[in-house]
């Protein structure tokens, strides 16, 4: 059996044999020398080179803290500038008290009507 199927297979193997040897050959057709490209020459410059980058992007604070009003009122003063670094426990704001002293007032009254 062994036989039988390399009997079957050299017709091929002799046909794949006959085409690489005659791909082994040299070619009788030479190609045309062609002339060597033209190359362009510049001399080196010299300068001073300053090494910068520039860079497109947003700028924002590390840290950043939001305001918001705990109590109503008016703004009398306000104890910080923008940028400032403040500390906690720091006074920002100053509210106008006339509105905290009337309630006083009335808590006051209340509580010596209560008392009587």
């Amino acid at each position: 059996m062994v036989a039988s199927g390399i009997a079957r297979r050299l017709p091929g193997l002799a046909v794949a044999a006959a085409m690489v040897a005659a791909g082994c050959g040299k070619s009788d057709s030479q190609l045309p020398e062609l002339p060597p490209p033209p190359v362009s020459v510049s001399q080196p410059v010299v300068r001073e080179v300053v090494d910068h980058d520039d860079y497109e992007g947003r700028i924002a604070a590390v840290d950043t803290v939001d305001v918001r009003a705990r109590v109503r009122g008016h703004l009398t003063k306000v104890k910080f500038k923008d940028g400032q670094i403040v500390k906690k426990g720091d006074l920002l704001f100053e509210i106008d008290p006339k509105l905290y002293k009337a309630e006083v007032d009335v808590a006051e009254a209340a509580l010596k009507q209560a008392q009587a």
